[in-house]
């Protein structure tokens, strides 16, 4: 929590209208949290998830399947 308290001090934080985040055509099968997910895809963030890994794939955004780096880290034991 150390750690993530002081990256939060150099994080920049945006903010994603509903409404624009509703627009994305999977924010229907997805919901609004996902579809904010894949709209801050679009700014060229890099998202690491799950769940959305196809979707973001699909959508040409760039994206790291945090099982992928896990399965790839036999150390990571989270």
């Amino acid at each position: 929590m150390r750690f993530f308290g002081r990256m939060l001090l150099t994080a920049n934080e945006c903010y994603v209208p509903s409404k624009e985040a509703a627009n994305r055509s999977e924010s229907t099968r997805l919901g609004l949290t996902d579809a904010v997910l894949l709209k801050l895809g679009e700014t060229g963030a890099t998202l690491l998830t799950v769940d959305l890994y196809l979707a973001a794939q699909t959508a040409g955004f760039q994206v790291e399947n945090y099982n992928h780096i896990r399965d790839n880290r036999p150390d990571f034991n989270l």
